[in-house]
């Protein structure tokens, strides 16, 4: 319901009609518009924008790691596949796919499943539970689809087996002598939630 101030408006802001003044596409994340007149601010404040800067200070951070290389050549015919130093995003990405005729979407299928081949033929299966996470993984009712739970709670369990994270009973011995079982499971759990939502914004 709108406040009385605005009761003259037919739609709430998300839905009322534009201005004539220009709107563009975002250059860094086209999939939304700004007025031209508010595009130098609007880039310093564009949340991918900060979100790339985010992800760029990590110690684990390549640039363009996924993304190949800017230039496709192709039967003698030079491809601008994605622009140079742009930032992708998703749609993005489904653009560029789209864009692909049947026989070179078809080869590229053919590439990913050869590379596959040829370096993920021998992975063993590793699926391994962190006490702290049963209290989840142990209910009826998950708070997520069970198969992300599980998921996840068994990245946690690896990097524990790898020493990459620290097991939660070294935590609590090294915060307090006293934290019982209930708070390491809380800390585990609150890392797990925000290790899905990384996840989530990786992919």
């Amino acid at each position: 319901m709108l406040s009385s101030s605005f009761q003259w408006f037919r739609f709430c802001g998300n839905h009322t009609q534009r201005s004539d003044a220009l709107w563009i596409p975002c250059p860094i994340d086209p999939s939304h518009s700004v007025l031209e007149e508010n595009l130098q601010s609007h880039l310093n404040r564009c949340p991918l924008l900060k979100q790339a800067q985010s992800l760029s200070s990590q110690p684990f951070y390549q640039k363009g790691i996924n993304a190949g290389r800017e230039y496709e050549e192709e039967e003698g015919e030079e491809m601008d596949v994605v622009p140079k130093d742009s930032i992708f995003t998703s749609e993005m990405k489904r653009t560029a796919i789209y864009a692909m005729s049947a026989p070179k979407f078809l080869g590229l299928i053919a590439k990913i499943k050869s590379v596959h081949a040829a370096i993920c033929n021998n992975i063993p299966e590793s699926f391994r539970i962190p006490e702290a996470c049963r209290i989840w993984t142990n209910r009826e009712e998950m708070p997520y689809q069970e198969k992300h739970v599980l998921q996840q709670a068994s990245i946690l369990g690896n990097l524990e087996e790898f020493g990459v994270l620290r097991k939660a009973s070294l935590i609590s011995n090294a915060t307090t002598e006293q934290c019982d079982s209930n708070r390491e499971s809380e800390r585990m759990l609150m890392f797990l939630q925000w290790l899905s939502l990384e996840l989530e914004e990786a992919t």
